[in-house]
């Protein structure tokens, strides 16, 4: 029982962080308050916060590449 309560909050941890990411990359005068958010605006800010994720991983790996091997 431990083990699935500590899952369902690493998961609500996780879900928090990303909507909070993704709502951060929204300009200011968009944002709704917290307190009006409903399913779809989370569902659709862990979505946005996770492309954000997603990206800069990728500037970083390109980042990284690019430094590994600066002639080519």
């Amino acid at each position: 029982m431990l083990d699935v309560l500590t899952a369902v909050l690493i998961l609500t941890l996780v879900g928090v962080w990303l909507a909070a990411l993704g709502r951060s990359t929204m300009p200011r005068a968009e944002r709704l308050p917290l307190g009006a958010w409903r399913v779809p605006e989370v569902v659709a800010n862990i979505a946005i916060g996770y492309r954000q994720l997603v990206a800069v991983h990728e500037r970083m790996r390109w980042t990284a590449g690019r430094r590994d091997h600066p002639g080519g």
